[in-house]
């Protein structure tokens, strides 16, 4: 028929990445969001949707029953950990997620918390706000460097590989 599809943003999301979103819509769909993060108010949004695109609510049988139109589910990110998947199947409706879609933010965060252990960051930092400068003391105890790291992954998925390459831009030594 004529009438629009009807896709729910199931977690309350910033403006900039709903209008972003918002704009590579087709005709044909409305886009909207649940601002109030209650079971009710994602009721009360979900009662018409079609499509769901859950990013970290858990949905599971109890919110399904809230949202009867609802045939597919999107999860823009990686796995299915916030759904339950027994009750999508027994609703029939399908679910898929984005593979690798975040490979690079994830890689980044695991560079940074490498970067933060290796150099002390968080003890430099209270230092520092404490009024004094610890990173002659610091480095006397010996900062290492990526540079000079011997690092070892643990699988070689999309993420994986991501934080391999970064690593060997500072230098390391990679296995996996």
């Amino acid at each position: 028929g004529s009438e629009m599809a009807k896709v729910l943003i199931t977690d309350p999301v910033p403006d900039q990445l709903y209008r972003q979103v918002r704009s590579i819509m087709p005709g044909g769909v409305e886009l909207a969001r649940v601002e109030d993060s209650s079971e009710e108010g994602f009721a009360r949004m979900a009662a018409d949707a079609d499509v769901l695109i859950v990013i970290s609510r858990r949905i599971d049988d109890r919110l399904l029953a809230r949202a009867p139109r609802v045939r597919f589910v999107q999860r823009p990110g990686i796995g299915y950990d916030n759904l339950d998947v027994e009750a999508l199947q027994k609703r029939g409706i399908l679910a898929a997620y984005t593979p690798g879609a975040n490979a690079v933010a994830v890689a980044e965060h695991t560079i940074l918390l490498m970067l933060a252990m290796l150099k002390r960051f968080t003890e430099a930092q209270a230092e520092t706000r404490a009024g004094r400068w610890p990173m002659l003391e610091i480095t006397q105890e010996g900062i290492g460097e990526l540079g000079t790291a011997v690092v070892g992954l643990v699988g070689l998925g999309s993420v994986g590989r991501a934080v391999a390459a970064r690593l060997q831009a500072f230098g390391s030594q990679v296995f996996y």
